[in-house]
């Protein structure tokens, strides 16, 4: 064998040995995610007798008889007042998997997912100032159409921001102003960051909470979105950064995106606007979210939710799994069970919540199937 040929070897199998290790590490994460979600979470509705430490299953709740099963099996009936109670007098129930869908408020999860149609319409206006800040132009139809597309690949590959990389291949296909259009894409998924923080910040100020991790929460989520505009504006713009990029491998390449970026420096109206359309259109899903929770019923805490489900989609964003699978439960189960619900209303909110994006989406999977995009989707360049 030549010695060419046993380098050639050596390096496409270190290749495959570091992508499996990376695909198993993935997998790894979203199993631990899983189980610890699992784990906290009940199947059969559950009380406490005020003399025990543990649980045990409620099978039915009259007004003055509880009946409940000791060790799984043995049934008895016990008056209310031997029950655990909450401070307004009611029994505390930690609300199961089985029951769910049974308890919830259909009319509110329909008001909720429609509710979310805000979500998508004004992503679609922030990401055609993000084309037309790099000079591109596109019609309505077409920026809409290249929103749902990604829209619905975020719910297929890894993480919630798969659908970018298909964004990116519509646009260059359609443009040779391919580095104003992969830059439209980052600044777009950079305002989106920046502008779910921002919410997360301005509902822990607006709305009081007396829990001390969502103020904790809240001013992270505040410092990160300060953090985000400060390096934008320290790293952008510099000619000395372009040329010093030009020295690296695919130099070109990176010297030509950091200058298309650097542009949402210059352009800074429209980046502020489109941080601001982020924090209505999140504003909106949140709108959406705790309708979705309330019809599950768990409590109506709106600071918990504007400030825990923000950062509970920046965590299912990561890209480990499709969809942030495990990631997202994880984060979510943490943050609110046991004060606004418990685990298995949270872990239902989870699924409501992907159920509602998935929704809106679906069309953009439709149009995948029908759709090629037309050179006029990014026609005029800078």
């Amino acid at each position: 064998m030549f010695p060419g040929c046993r380098e050639v070897m050596c390096r496409v199998a270190n290749h495959h040995l570091k992508t499996s290790l990376f695909l198993l590490l993935r997998i790894g994460l979203c199993v631990a995610a899983l189980a610890y979600v699992i784990s906290r979470t009940d199947i059969h509705d559950t009380v406490w007798l005020k003399d025990a430490n543990q649980p045990v299953r409620l099978l039915s709740l009259e007004p003055q008889v509880a009946k409940i099963a000791i060790d799984g099996s043995t049934e008895m009936a016990v008056p209310v007042d031997a029950l655990r109670a909450q401070p307004d007098g009611s029994v505390e129930v930690s609300w199961g998997l089985a029951s769910l869908a049974q308890r919830s408020d259909l009319r509110l999860l329909l008001l909720a997912i429609a509710i979310y149609i805000v979500q998508p319409g004004l992503q679609i206006v922030r990401f055609r100032w993000m084309l037309r800040l790099q000079g591109i132009s596109a019609d309505w139809a077409a920026t809409t159409a290249v929103c749902l597309v990604g829209n619905f690949y975020n719910y297929v590959i890894p993480g919630t921001t798969g659908g970018d990389v298909v964004r990116a291949g519509y646009l260059m296909r359609g443009s040779t102003n391919r580095h104003g259009a992969v830059a439209a894409i980052v600044l777009d998924r950079f305002s989106g960051m920046a502008g779910i923080f921002a919410l997360a910040a301005l509902a822990g100020l607006v709305i009081p909470d007396d829990r001390e991790i969502v103020r904790y929460i809240a001013a992270t989520a505040g410092a990160a979105a300060l953090a985000m505009a400060v390096g934008f504006v320290g790293i952008t713009g510099w000619p000395v950064v372009g040329r010093l990029l030009a020295r690296l491998p695919l130099g070109g390449h990176l010297r030509m995106l950091y200058e298309a970026a650097s542009v949402g420096r210059r352009g800074w109206a429209w980046l502020a606007g489109a941080v601001g359309v982020t924090i209505v259109l999140q504003g909106g899903s949140m709108v959406a979210f705790s309708v979705a929770a309330v019809a599950l019923g768990m409590e109506p805490a709106w600071s918990s939710y504007f400030v825990c489900l923000p950062i509970s989609l920046v965590v299912a964003s990561i890209p480990i799994v499709p969809m942030g699978l495990g990631t997202m439960e994880a984060a979510m189960v943490t943050l609110l069970a046991g004060s606004v619900g418990s685990p298995s209303q949270v872990l239902g909110l989870a699924f409501t919540m992907r159920i509602i994006g998935l929704l809106w989406a679906l069309p953009g999977g439709l149009l995948s199937l029908v759709w090629m995009p037309a050179p006029a989707v990014a026609s005029s360049e800078r």
